[in-house]
C-alpha cells in the first residue's frame, strides 16, 4: 500500500537546465507545460515534484518546529519536497486536514507547507497543526523563511517501499524562485496510460 493509488501514473522528469529554459522564466514554463499536459485527451490531472516518485533522489533539513521542543539532534530532521499545485489530489494522497498546495500559492502569497502525518506525530504530538510554522534552518537567519501549516496528508511511500514513511513537509514551489530545476511530472490518466504516454 503506498498510500496512493498506483494505477494509471505516468511520471515525465524534464530538466530545465539541459532543456535551454532560463531560470527567470521557470515558473511561467512550469505553468505552461503543466497546461500543455493538462489539456491532452485522457489525462485526469496533472501536477509536478522536484523529487518525483521514486526516484532515488531525498531531501532532507533540520527544522525549528512551532512549539515543539526537541528532546535531541535526531528529533529535529524532516524530508521535504518541492510540489506544484494539486500534488496531492493528483496523485490521490489523502488530505486528513486542511487543504492541497493550489494555484494562488506564489511568490507575494503567504509562505505555506503541507505535512504528512508522521511529520504531526514527530513534532506536534496532540496538537492541531493548521496554523503552525515550520522553519528550515541552516541559512543565515536574515534569510530564513517560516511556512505555515495548511494542510495534514496521509503517509505515502514516493521514495522507498521499505520501511516506515518519515516525517515530511511539501512546500509551494511557485513560492521557491530556483527550486525547481529538473520537476517529475505527475500525470494521472483517466483510462490507459499508453495513449497518454504517446
Amino acid at each position: 500500500d503506498l498510500g496512493f493509488p498506483a494505477e494509471r501514473v505516468l511520471l515525465l522528469r524534464v530538466d530545465f537546465r539541459e532543456a535551454g529554459y532560463e531560470p527567470a522564466r521557470r515558473h511561467s514554463q512550469l505553468d505552461e507545460l503543466t497546461g500543455q499536459i493538462q489539456r491532452l485527451p485522457g489525462v485526469r490531472a496533472t501536477s509536478y515534484s522536484q523529487l518525483g516518485l521514486f526516484s532515488g533522489g531525498d531531501s532532507s533539513a533540520t527544522v525549528e518546529v512551532e512549539g515543539h521542543v526537541p528532546k535531541g539532534d535526531s528529533d529535529r530532521e524532516s524530508g521535504f519536497d518541492v510540489v506544484g499545485p494539486r500534488y496531492f489530489s493528483t496523485l490521490g494522497i489523502p488530505l486528513r486536514l486542511g487543504r492541497d498546495i493550489v494555484e494562488e500559492d506564489r511568490g507575494d502569497s503567504p509562505k505555506v507547507c503541507v505535512v504528512n502525518e508522521a511529520f504531526v506525530k514527530r513534532f506536534f504530538a496532540n496538537r492541531n497543526p493548521i496554523g503552525m510554522r515550520v522553519t528550515p534552518l541552516g541559512y543565515d537567519a536574515a534569510d530564513r523563511i517560516s511556512y505555515q501549516v495548511v494542510g495534514v496528508a496521509g503517509d505515502a511511500h514516493t521514495g522507498s517501499l521499505r520501511g516506515d514513511v518519515g516525517p515530511r513537509y511539501f512546500v509551494a514551489a511557485k513560492q521557491l524562485a530556483d527550486a525547481v530545476r529538473s520537476p517529475t511530472f505527475l500525470i494521472r490518466t483517466v483510462t490507459d496510460t499508453a495513449p497518454v504516454m504517446a
